[in-house]
C-alpha cells in the first residue's frame, strides 16, 4: 500500500549539439612569444607543436583565457582573456599588469573539422582563411568584429 507519496515527472531535454566553437592564437612582444586559447575542449593534432594544446571554447558563450608557449613545457601561464559580447565580437586582452603588447592575433569561428581549420595534416594556418586575422598591432586589446572580422 502507497500512501503520501508524490511523483514529479520532469521531461526530458535532449543536449544540443554545438554548431560553432571559437580558438584564438597570438603572437605579442614583437613576436618573440605567442599564447593560445585554453578553451573546454582542445584540438589534436598528434604533431607535437602548439596546436596540440589549441582550447575551443563553445560561440557564442564560453569566455576563455590566453595560456602562454610555456604550455608547451607543462606550465599553463594566463596571460589574458578572451570574452565574447553580446553582439558576438570577440574581445581579446593581454593582462595590463604584465605589460605585453600584442603584435598579431587570429581567430577561428565554425565547427571542429579539421579541414574547416585549414589544417592539411599538422596545425592549422592561422594567418589564413578560415581564420581572421589582423597584424601589426600595438596594444594590450584587439577585437574581431562579427559580421566585419569574420
Amino acid at each position: 500500500m502507497l500512501s503520501n507519496l508524490t511523483f514529479c515527472f520532469v521531461p526530458c531535454v535532449p543536449e544540443v549539439p554545438v554548431d560553432e566553437w571559437y580558438a584564438v592564437k597570438v603572437r605579442y612582444d614583437d613576436d618573440d612569444r605567442w599564447a593560445i586559447s585554453d578553451g573546454s575542449t582542445t584540438y589534436y593534432s598528434g604533431t607535437g607543436r602548439w596546436c596540440d594544446h589549441l582550447g575551443f571554447g563553445v560561440y557564442p558563450g564560453d569566455d576563455m583565457n590566453l595560456i602562454d608557449k610555456a604550455i608547451m613545457d607543462g606550465i599553463t601561464t594566463d596571460v589574458g582573456d578572451i570574452t565574447v559580447d553580446v553582439s558576438g565580437n570577440v574581445i581579446i586582452t593581454l593582462d595590463a599588469s604584465l605589460s605585453l603588447t600584442l603584435s598579431q592575433a587570429s581567430l577561428y569561428v565554425g565547427d571542429m573539422n579539421m579541414t574547416d581549420l585549414g589544417a592539411t595534416g599538422g596545425c592549422p594556418d592561422y594567418e589564413a582563411t578560415p581564420w581572421a586575422f589582423k597584424d601589426n598591432l600595438a596594444s594590450n586589446t584587439v577585437t574581431f568584429v562579427k559580421g566585419v572580422d569574420f
